[in-house]
C-alpha cells in the first residue's frame, strides 16, 4: 500500500513506474488500425473468435462485451478502444474518407 494525501491506495503492477521505462519495448504491431487523419470512423466492430458474437459500439462511451466476455469494445465513432487478446478477435471496423 501507498498512501497520496493521507488516504491509503494500491498501486497495480505494470502501472506507473515499470510501464514507463518499459514503453518502448512493449510490441504494439498487434493494436488495432489506427485511422488516418482524412478518415472517420463509420463502424467500430469485432467478432470474437471464441464465441463467434459480432459486437459494436455505436456511440461514444458505449462499452460493449461479447457472450464469453473475452473481447471489448468501445469508442463508437469517436475512437476505437478494444479489451482483450489481440489474437482472440477479427476486427470489422469500417473507415470512411472526409
Amino acid at each position: 500500500m501507498k498512501y497520496l494525501l493521507g488516504k491509503k491506495f494500491k498501486v497495480y503492477p505494470g502501472h506507473g513506474k515499470e510501464y514507463r521505462d518499459n514503453y518502448d519495448e512493449i510490441d504494439w504491431s498487434d493494436a488495432p488500425p489506427v485511422p488516418k487523419r482524412s478518415q472517420h470512423i463509420v463502424r467500430n466492430a469485432v467478432r470474437c473468435l471464441l464465441c463467434n458474437d459480432v459486437i459494436e459500439s455505436h456511440y461514444r462511451h458505449d462499452f460493449v462485451a461479447c457472450q464469453c466476455g473475452s473481447v471489448c469494445v468501445d469508442g463508437g465513432t469517436s475512437y476505437l478502444k478494444r479489451s482483450g487478446e489481440p489474437d482472440k478477435y477479427e476486427d470489422l471496423s469500417e473507415y470512411e474518407d472526409d
